[in-house]
């Protein structure tokens, strides 16, 4: 019988819009641990973290190509703006 060494932490799905220092936009889904908000996930940042990572990602480059992606992974430090986007936009 396999033994479990973890355990499993529900997250709750929050859709994103994130634009970069290099114009890149970004729209996605992060997941967020029970009580934590959007902008404790950056601020962990401060500490310990430098990215964070976005599924199902939509990404628009500078250029105006747009890619669609299962993941992606963000380095903190060059994000211009980051805010959810309210589920009446979707």
């Amino acid at each position: 019988m396999d033994k479990v060494l973890h355990k499993q932490i529900k997250r709750k799905r929050e859709l994103v819009h994130v634009s970069l220092t290099d114009d890149t936009e970004i729209k996605g889904d992060v997941h967020l641990v029970p009580d934590y908000r959007l902008i404790d996930l950056l601020n962990s940042g401060m500490s310990n973290k430098s990215f964070i990572a976005v599924t199902d990602a939509c990404v628009k480059l500078p250029h105006g190509e747009r890619i669609s992606l299962p993941f992606v992974v963000i380095n903190i430090n060059i994000i211009r703006l980051c805010f959810p986007i309210p589920d009446s936009n979707l």
